[in-house]
C-alpha cells in the first residue's frame, strides 16, 4: 500500500541510513540511563559469550586479556555491548577462519580497548576497501561510542585493527570510620562493584588523618566509637576547613537525627543498615555522581 501510494503521489521518500536510526535508538535508550558506570571486562566477557557460537561456525578464534583493575567507564552498557558486537560481526563478515583477540588498558583519563582480527596466514582475504563498502557496523558502532563521549579508530590491511578510546569514570571514595571492623567489611560487600572505593578508620585519631589526607567525596560515621565518640568526631570534621564541605552520614542504633543534622550530618541512618539504604544516602549526598571530582563540588 505504501509502495502504490509513493507510486500514486509521485513522492520520493529517502530511506535514512541505518546507523542514524540505530543511533536514534540507542540515544533513546541511554537519555533514560542516569549516570551511565559500566565495567569494561564485564562487557567484554558478556560480548563475547554472545558471539561464542557464531565465532565457532566461522571459525574465528576469540581471546581476551583484560586487567582486573580498570576503572568503570561512563558509557552505558548497552552501547559499549552493541559498538562490541559490530566491531566483531565486522570481522566476521570477511569469511576467514581467523583469531581476534582484545586487550585493555589505561592512558590518562581513557580506557581504551584494542581489538585485532588475525585471518589465518593459508586463507585468501578480501579486499579492504570492498568489505567495508558491503559492511556499515563500523561506521554504526562509531557513531555509538561518538554519543557517549568516546571515539573509534580503524586501521590495518588484511588483517583488521580497532581501537576504542572511552572515558574512565574514577570510583567515588567513602571513607567509613567505625571500631567495627566487621562492619567495614559489610559496607565494602555493600558497594562493590567498581561504583565506590572504601577506606576504613576504627579509632578518631585515624579517621580525622584519613578525611584530610584522602579527601572522601562521602564520610560513614559511626557514634559508639572509643576515646572520642561520633559526635565528637563530626564536630571536628565540621570545623576543620579542609574537612567541613565533606558529607557525612552518621550510622548509630541511636535515633538522634535532629542531634546529628544540628551539628552538620547530611544524613542518618539507623542500624541495622541495609544495602539499598546505604546506597540511597550516597546518592542524596551526590557520591553517585561522576561529574564531581573533590568534595568541595559536591
Amino acid at each position: 500500500l505504501w509502495a502504490r501510494y509513493q507510486q500514486t503521489a509521485g513522492l520520493i521518500v529517502q530511506e535514512p541510513e541505518p546507523q542514524n536510526l540505530v543511533a536514534a535508538e540507542m540515544g533513546r535508550l541511554s537519555a533514560v540511563a542516569m549516570e551511565p558506570m559500566t565495567s569494561v571486562s564485564d562487557a567484554i566477557h558478556s560480548t563475547l559469550a554472545t558471539l561464542q557460537k557464531l565465532a565457532a561456525r566461522q571459525r574465528i578464534s576469540l581471546a581476551a586479556s583484560v586487567p582486573p583493575d580498570l576503572p568503570p567507564v561512563s558509557v552505558d552498557r548497552v552501547v559499549l555491548r552493541q559498538t562490541l558486537l559490530n566491531t566483531l560481526s565486522h570481522m566476521f563478515h570477511r569469511g576467514v577462519p581467523g583469531a581476534i583477540e582484545i586487550t585493555a588498558g589505561t592512558e590518562g583519563r581513557f580506557v581504551w580497548v584494542f581489538i585485532h582480527y588475525q585471518p589465518c596466514e593459508d586463507c585468501a582475504v578480501m579486499p579492504q576497501g570492498s568489505f567495508v563498502e558491503q559492511d556499515n557496523r563500523l561506521a554504526i558502532a562509531s557513531r555509538l561510542i561518538g554519543m557517549q563521549g568516546g571515539r573509534m579508530e580503524v586501521s590495518g590491511e588484511g588483517e583488521s585493527r580497532v581501537v576504542l578510546s572511552l572515558p574512565a569514570r574514577r570510583p567515588r571514595t567513602v571513607l567509613v570510620i567505625d571500631d567495627n571492623p566487621d562492619m567495614i567489611q559489610l559496607f565494602r560487600r555493600y558497594l562493590g562493584g567498581g561504583m565506590y572505593h572504601v577506606i576504613g578508620a576504627t579509632e578518631s585519631g585515624e579517621a580525622l588523618r584519613l578525611a584530610r589526607e584522602i579527601q572522601p567525596h562521602v564520610i560513614t560515621l559511626d557514634v559508639m566509637m572509643p576515646s572520642q565518640d561520633g559526635w565528637e568526631i563530626l564536630q571536628n570534621l565540621k570545623s576543620h576547613p579542609e574537612t567541613k564541605r565533606i558529607p557525612v552520614i552518621v550510622c548509630s542504633v541511636l535515633q538522634e537525627r535532629e542531634l546529628a543534622l544540628s551539628l552538620g550530618a547530611a544524613e542518618v541512618l539507623v542500624k541495622p543498615i541495609t544495602q539499598q539504604m546505604l546506597l540511597s544516602a550516597l546518592e542524596r549526598c551526590g557520591a553517585s555522581s561522576g561529574g564531581a571530582e573533590h568534595p568541595g563540588s559536591l
